[in-house]
């Protein structure tokens, strides 16, 4: 009884959300009731390896969002999201099911989730948002035509970052020399990564600052697609997480995460423009 009553009101809202859609449509007098909602199969067909331009809904910004192949319905993808300026880029999930997509990722002050459906009348497809959602706030669905977003093949115009994955990160820092900010000084320091085995196993770490001074020894790991730094610095900077975003020879370093001896941690998802990765010191 249960089961057939939650599949009665599931069938409900998606037909009161096809009809709210379809009104938006018939408001539009253009050749209006030539649109048609695009289906589960075809909003993966659509999305996959694209690169939607979708406006903020805080502010007055937007953010470009590249769409990783999924194959098949309620499958999680990988989103990689870019601001604007391209200063933040960030790590998301999509998928698709109930004739919708959906959109999710961790920005600290952002939209966490939006979902749209899609109307194609030919060559002109339409975005209607169903659903977004903000931390600490309630859903709000407000069936709107999103008339500025814009849907295109991924291309090297727009900066086409990637996130590296584990592996991919292991393979680039292994062996590498870091320079980046000391985050409790304004002096640089920089991390020397001897070799892991695998994700999530420890390598060890070689720390000094730019003065050649201050050397520490500690660990280092990979896990959840990005690298973290520990050591034991007296009244500094414990542990430093990063990111990796990358288009060719370009890398990108996010600080994700630090910590400090007696203080809360901070999620600062900031990127770090002097930070550097070299094979050779110096």
């Amino acid at each position: 009884m249960g089961t057939s009553r939650h599949l009665v009101d599931r069938g409900c809202r998606l037909i009161g959300a096809a009809l709210a859609v379809l009104a938006l449509l018939l408001a539009v007098p253009s050749r209006a009731a030539d649109y048609h909602l695009l289906s589960d199969p075809d909003l993966i067909t659509l999305l996959n390896g694209s690169m939607l331009d979708l406006p903020n809904i805080d502010n007055d910004g937007h953010r470009y969002y590249r769409f990783e192949p999924v194959e098949k319905v309620a499958e999680h993808g990988k989103l990689d999201i870019k601001s604007q300026e391209g200063r933040e880029i960030e790590r998301g999930i999509w998928w698709v099911e109930d004739e919708q997509f959906c959109v999710l990722h961790r920005h600290v002050v952002s939209i966490r989730k939006r979902c749209f459906a899609v109307a194609r009348d030919g060559s002109d497809i339409r975005f209607i948002e169903l659903r977004y959602e903000l931390p600490g706030r309630r859903v709000e669905r407000p069936q709107r035509w999103v008339q500025s977003a814009q849907l295109a093949q991924a291309s090297a115009d727009k900066a086409n970052y990637h996130l590296l994955n584990d592996d991919e990160l292991i393979k680039l820092i292994t062996g590498a020399y870091f320079y980046t900010p000391a985050l409790e000084s304004p002096m640089q320091r920089s991390l020397y990564f001897q070799p892991p085995t695998a994700p999530g196993i420890h390598g060890k770490l070689f720390s000094i600052n730019s003065k050649g001074k201050g050397a520490e020894r500690g660990t280092w790991w990979v896990e959840d697609e990005q690298f973290c730094a520990f050591f034991t610095v007296t009244v500094g900077i414990r542990k430093a997480c990063y990111a990796v975003a990358r288009d060719g020879d370009d890398m990108r370093f996010i600080l994700i995460r630090w910590e400090q001896p007696g203080h809360i941690i901070q999620r600062p998802h900031q990127w770090v423009p002097v930070a550097q990765l070299y094979h050779t010191p110096g």
